[in-house]
């Protein structure tokens, strides 16, 4: 399956609603796709004779604002792109990753710490996929913001402009910044904050839930577990994004690591572009419920 099929695939399942410029940025995903996997093999034969690497296709900075369905295209792309030398991991776990090989190698004290590091990454997978970016020899990132947007205003930001350069010369930009947040237009009426916490807050809840993920109340809800910087965070309900967490539990088990004494915030998360979500309302400190 292509990442167009697998587009069209859900506008006729009717996960997904005709939007021009998702189409558009599927298209063009798809042509990347294409091309990344037309290059031949690292080692293969062809690879060999061509005597040095392919070029690498030009990327794609796809842009818009929340709710605009980024995400749910690079989930697409990202499963639908037949190569081997691909990886997903949330990009502050890679900088995290990336800051302990830099600190590595400058214990070597060989010289500048970062070319090794860059080389390293660069051989363990042609395409590198974060939660708001995806890059390897071939960039292709999402963001809120058009590139000459960037860290407007920031500290120093003069430092920051040839980054932003090299993105405009090096990428494709494509704009996703239509009319229509899917996310807000997916929870509708929904409320957001529910109090008290009671049956009546319970039920709205698991309404939502059900409304949100189209899941058949009789049947099993599955669970999951989220690995978070080396910690396992179990979640109790997780389904097509929606995740319910009981705040009893975070709280608790913060407490056990010195965190949150005495109160916590009810947690939820949503695959953007796809299924936003109330958070599971329970005792807060002054006696109230929260769905965030």
């Amino acid at each position: 399956m292509t990442v167009l099929t697998a587009y069209h695939a859900l506008l006729a399942a009717g996960e997904l609603r005709p939007d021009p410029e998702q189409a558009a940025a599927a298209a063009r995903l798809d042509r990347l796709a294409g091309e990344l996997q037309a290059a031949p093999r690292r080692g293969s034969l062809l690879w060999r004779l061509a005597g040095r690497k392919p070029q690498a296709p030009r990327g794609l900075y796809l842009w818009g604002g929340v709710g605009r369905g980024k995400s749910m295209l690079m989930d697409l792309f990202f499963d639908q792109v037949a190569i081997e030398r691909k990886r997903r991991v949330h990009f502050s776990e890679f900088m995290l990753e990336v800051h302990a090989r830099i600190n590595e190698e400058r214990r070597k004290e060989v010289g500048d710490p970062i070319p090794p590091v860059a080389a390293a990454l660069r051989d363990e997978a042609r395409l590198l996929a974060f939660d708001e970016m995806m890059a390897g020899v071939t960039v292709v990132t999402t963001s809120n913001r058009a590139p000459a947007d960037l860290y407007k205003n920031g500290l120093n930001r003069e430092h920051f402009l040839p980054f932003i350069a090299l993105i405009e010369q090096r990428l494709d930009v494509l704009a996703l910044n239509g009319p229509v947040d899917y996310r807000r237009d997916r929870l509708g009426s929904q409320d957001t904050w529910l109090v008290p916490n009671g049956p009546e807050a319970t039920a709205d809840l698991s309404a939502a839930f059900f409304r949100l993920t189209d899941h058949e109340v009789s049947e099993p809800i599955p669970s999951d577990d989220l690995v978070v910087q080396g910690r396992t965070l179990h979640v109790p309900k997780a389904l097509k994004g929606v995740a319910v967490f009981l705040v009893q539990e975070i709280v608790r088990r913060g407490a056990r690591r010195g965190r949150l004494p005495g109160g916590g915030a009810a947690l939820s998360h949503g695959d953007p572009g796809r299924h936003p979500a109330p958070g599971t309302g329970e005792p807060q400190r002054g006696g109230s419920a929260s769905s965030r």
